[in-house]
């Protein structure tokens, strides 16, 4: 893997957090400050002492982007750079983000603009210490929405059959197998990420 930015397609919401608890504990061995993002009330047990020290937090998505919000992308790029500058100064060696973005991706208009997002924050995780677990849930969402997003990652649980990634030293970075069934999600995806020469 280039850089930590995965999508994790998932089943249950006892599943994401499972795997959102390893994912932030690993961030926290790491010197990371770590957030967890998921709608309603966001808990999640077995990070007490990081919550308490403020190396932990969680974020409600329902405040940051209420159900059937539409996110800029690049102005939710630059809030997770910021917010990743900010946890450096604060003496930690970067961030971590464990989100469940489920909500966010219900209608066509919000899934062109998440994956959007998708590909702006990964360009940004490319090059600085941000790295992020984005959890969609398949039994809501279905397989062909999973396979959009999960295509601008490095990484996935999922297999969309090609992944279309940030990169430190190109507009663009590109993996996995191309044929005839996937050139509507390349077409697609080419066209969110908008790789400059």
């Amino acid at each position: 893997m280039i850089h930590d930015h995965r999508c994790w397609a998932f089943e249950s919401t006892a599943d994401f957090r499972a795997r959102a608890r390893e994912f932030l504990r690993d961030g926290l061995a790491r010197g990371r400050q770590v957030w967890y993002v998921a709608p309603g009330d966001p808990a999640l047990d077995g990070l007490d002492d990081a919550f308490r020290t403020g190396a932990a937090r969680t974020v409600s998505l329902d405040k940051a982007c209420p159900e059937g919000a539409v996110v800029d992308p690049d102005a939710q790029a630059r809030n997770y750079a910021l917010a990743t500058e900010a946890a450096l100064a604060a003496g930690y060696i970067g961030l971590r983000v464990a989100a469940d973005w489920t909500p966010l991706v219900t209608t066509p208009g919000q899934l062109d603009t998440l994956a959007r997002y998708e590909h702006a924050v990964d360009r940004y995780a490319a090059a600085r210490p941000f790295s992020a677990m984005c959890g969609y849930d398949r039994g809501r969402v279905g397989d062909e929405v999973v396979a959009r997003v999960a295509s601008m990652h490095p990484a996935t649980n999922a297999d969309p059959g090609f992944w279309l990634f940030g990169s430190a030293s190109a507009s663009a970075a590109l993996a996995g197998e191309l044929d005839l069934s996937t050139e509507e999600l390349l077409v697609e995806a080419l066209r969110r990420a908008d790789p400059r020469r």
